[in-house]
């Protein structure tokens, strides 16, 4: 019984002040409407405004890496648009990203027209600077394992 009246008071009291109240229940309901201008109608319904446009230039040309005693040309930059391209939301199949190979100068353009959401360039050294450290991983997970069992 002692809850039923402290929430009746508590009730009484919110509803007497109006800028309670408006911070209650106006100001929320306000600032949802704002988001829903500021990000589109699409941004509450499931799954939000996917996928999402994407402008790629890959400058990267790919490195030789040494496999099993074979030397094989490896370019990690279009490794990295297909694994963005696979890419799916949680729980779905509804893909991320909508990836656009374009020039940089078309990119560019794109971007400022607002026709895509973002702009990623790869540069021309990206695969070799991916197995520069995956190799410098390997080489210090090698000596530190060893190291360990001396």
């Amino acid at each position: 019984m002692k809850f039923v009246k402290i929430t009746s008071k508590g009730l009484r009291e919110t509803f007497r002040d109006r800028r309670g109240f408006f911070f209650v229940l106006v100001f929320p309901v306000f600032f949802i409407g704002v988001f829903s201008f500021a990000f589109g109608s699409g941004a509450f319904q499931a799954g939000g405004s996917l996928p999402h446009d994407i402008a790629v230039v890959n400058y990267d040309a790919g490195t030789q890496v040494l496999s099993n005693n074979t030397t094989r040309l490896v370019n990690y930059g279009n490794s990295f648009t297909q694994v963005l391209e696979n890419a799916t939301a949680e729980n779905s199949s509804a893909k991320l990203f909508r990836l656009h190979n374009v020039s940089e100068e078309n990119a560019n353009e794109l971007l400022r027209t607002r026709d895509i959401d973002a702009l990623i360039v790869i540069p021309e050294n990206f695969s070799l600077a991916f197995a520069s450290t995956v190799n410098d991983s390997v080489r210090s997970a090698i000596t530190s394992g060893s190291a360990r069992r001396l």
